[in-house]
């Protein structure tokens, strides 16, 4: 019986959408380019529990994106192909990692390093796409809480009177991204489901230049 419910368990886990834990290191695996990945040093970049990552190791193994495997005392995931497949397989188990949004006002301009500029915005610093009349930023729920607290944003009631409309999301997107846009794979599923077919068009294009 217990057999039974193990391999139930894994066919729902294979044709569900990703966990959010385990998008955001689906996301820094591919950003990385990293071809092995250890338990515990992915505990470590994430700021997971062994538990938790556990579960991405078994999602992502029982979604034959990757395969996870023992070597001597470690646990280890690698790609079950290459980086390409990976994101291949794996781009349509993609949530929106948004989870509200907010239109804001600024009260210091030196914010740079706290958001990366996100959806629209960050499209079209790639693409020929105008941006939005708001530019969009991002940040991790984490991150809005404390400058919200410090009193380094102000939520207006009203978008008209608003500077700046800010992604709140499920894990910190800064964790996935070195420049100041957020990645691409992330651009990606924001916008997969716009239905403008120049964002569409923009999103194939974009995917295309990517370097393998």
């Amino acid at each position: 019986m217990i057999a039974i419910e193990d391999r139930v368990e894994k066919i729902v886990r294979k044709d569900e959408p990703f966990a959010p834990a385990t998008q955001f290191a689906f996301l820094y695996l591919l950003n990385n380019s990293l071809v092995e990945k250890t338990m515990e040093g992915l505990a470590e970049m994430l700021n997971y529990s062994k538990m938790t990552v556990t579960r991405i190791f078994d999602e992502l193994n029982d979604k034959g994106i990757f395969t996870a495997f023992n070597s001597g005392r470690r646990r280890l995931l690698r790609y079950s192909q290459d980086r390409k497949t990976a994101w291949e397989q794996g781009k349509k188990y993609l949530i929106n990692p948004v989870t509200d949004t907010k239109f804001i006002n600024l009260n210091t301009q030196r914010l740079e390093d706290e958001f990366l500029e996100s959806g629209i915005t960050a499209l079209s610093h790639l693409s020929m796409l105008s941006d939005d009349a708001k530019k969009t930023i991002a940040c991790s729920r984490d991150s809005f809480q404390r400058l919200l607290s410090e009193n380094r944003i102000i939520i207006v009631d009203f978008e008209e009177d608003a500077e700046i409309k800010l992604e709140i999301w499920r894990y910190d997107p800064k964790k996935l991204s070195s420049e100041a846009i957020i990645d691409k794979f992330s651009i990606y599923a924001i916008l997969k489901d716009d239905p403008d077919e120049r964002v569409q068009q923009a999103l194939s294009r974009m995917l295309e230049e990517i370097k393998w």
